[in-house]
Formats: C-alpha cells, structure tokens, sequence
C-alpha cells in the first residue's frame, strides 16, 4: 500500500504506482482547500494551475481510496475535479494525542513568564494572509479596552513586518506580542485564557484540536467547513460566523468562568480512532 498527501505527490505516486507498482493499493489524501490551495501554492499561474487540475482530473480516478481530512476539503475537491463525493472518505487527522499532552505539561521560557500576569490570547499559525492575524490583532484593539490583557501570537512568516506595523498603529507594543516560531507552543495554549482561530480559509486546522485536547477554550471564526467539523456548532467552543463578534467573544471567554470546556470534542481525533479508520481501507479486502 503507498499512502501520500499534497496534491502534486498525489499525482507523481498516482502516475509511478500504475507503471512500477501495478499492484500496490494507492490511497491518496488531501490536506487542504484543493482550489484555495492551487491559487495560493502557484499564486495565480493560470498554466500551472489548469496542469495540476488536469493531471489531478485524471489521476485522481485510478487511486483505489481518495482521503480528505475533512468535509469541507472533499467537497470541495468533488466540485473541483467533478469526483463522485461518495468515493472520499473523510478521514480526520490525530492530532489530539497524548504527545501534545505530555509536551504541554513542560515549562514556558522564562522571558515570556510576563506575558501570562494577565488573561492571554493565543493563536499559533504562519503569519500570513489567510490566517487573519490582522483581524484578530484589530479585535485584540477592542478587548484591552476593556479589561487589561495580552494577545500571544506564535509562528513566522512574511506579514511579519505589516502586523508588526498594525500593533504600532492601535499602540499595542506593549500588549501584543509575536515572538516567531517556538519549538513547543503547547504549554504557551494550555496557560493561556483562550485560543484564538481568525482563520480566512482552513481545511482541517490541527492545532485547534490540540488545543481542544489540551483544554483551552476554543474561539474559531467560521471559515469554510474545517473549524465547524471541529467545534459542531458550538458544542465544544464559540464558532462565531464573521470577524466583527471576535473582540465580544473574547470578552465573554475572559470573564465568564463558565466557558465552554473543549476536551469533550477530543475523542473524535485521538491516535486510536484514526488509527482504525486507516486500516479500514488499507485492509479493506
């Protein structure tokens, strides 16, 4: 059996399996937004684009299982590649192990001991476009009104300067900090008040259900079907339908000691429930 994700291996193994391996039983799977994903991985090359939809188109039929790793990523490669929905398998990712746990329970650094003295925001993700840190950081603007807070977003990438700029502009140096790429992030989510999701676009974002696991209150805007697949509808944290609620959300988890507990939702996505799920289709004759 040969299993591979990403759109373009997706096609390679698809093509070198059927010539070298005629045997093999070939599961391929998407990870994210196919169409989003296209435009943003080859930013706008009109060629590049209808080639990978070409091959994909064709290559895609001769897998013997399609995988995605939620509903919204399937249904949107159905419309994309006109495939039959009923022939993907929605196949969620383990994140919420007991890796994430164990890794959780270690020490922060020291030099950001400071930036917990006050109820924490935290987002972890690239510092890009679709994550909407811009978004969140405008709403962060609104909460620190109100009550004296600090907003932690951990990752990299190329608005680093832009939102760096944004934070001086609503004079929030000394309140919003990006602190770039932390080897383990997870004690960072579990001391913090509430985890943040201002996602524009997401398949399935692994590091909400990690923090589900973990225990952190969970605010997700309602980006494509990913974070509602996660959260249900509000069952297991705040979905909230567009960016202007965020800054009154956040408020509310603040303040209000009865949040929504999250750890309920983590079962779906333990090791052990994706591991059977797997060996399902790779055993499935």
């Amino acid at each position: 059996a040969v299993l591979t994700c990403l759109n373009y291996l997706n096609i390679l193994t698809t093509i070198s399996a059927s010539i070298f391996s005629p045997f093999s039983k070939i599961l391929i799977s998407e990870r994210g937004v196919f169409s989003t994903e296209l435009k943003e991985l080859y930013k706008g090359n009109i060629f590049r684009i209808c080639l990978i939809k070409i091959l994909a188109f064709l290559t895609y039929r001769k897998a013997n299982h399609i995988i995605a790793v939620s509903n919204g990523v399937a249904d949107d490669l159905s419309r994309s590649l006109k495939l039959n929905r009923n022939k993907i398998k929605v196949i969620y990712n383990p994140s919420a192990s007991k890796k994430v746990l164990f890794l959780s329970e270690k020490k922060i650094k020291f030099t950001h001991k400071h930036i917990f003295n006050k109820p924490t925001v935290v987002s972890v993700g690239r510092l890009e476009y679709e994550k909407g840190y811009d978004l969140l950081i405008k709403a962060f603007s609104k909460v620190i009104k109100e009550i004296d807070s600090s907003l932690l977003i951990i990752g990299e990438g190329s608005l680093r300067e832009e939102l760096s700029m944004l934070i001086r502009e609503n004079n929030l140096e000394k309140s919003v900090f990006l602190p770039g790429i932390i080897d383990n992030p997870y004690p960072y989510i579990k001391k913090s008040s509430v985890y943040v999701l201002s996602s524009r676009t997401e398949g399935l974002p692994n590091v909400l259900i990690e923090a589900m696991a973990i225990g952190t209150p969970l605010i997700a805007i309602d980006c494509n079907y990913g974070p509602r697949e996660i959260i249900g509808n509000s069952k297991w944290g705040y979905l909230i339908n567009n960016e202007n609620k965020l800054a009154k959300t956040i408020l509310k988890v603040i303040k209000d000691k009865n949040y929504i507990d999250p750890k309920g939702g983590a079962k779906d996505f333990s090791e052990e429930t994706i591991y059977e799920q797997y060996k399902s289709l790779i055993f499935d004759n």
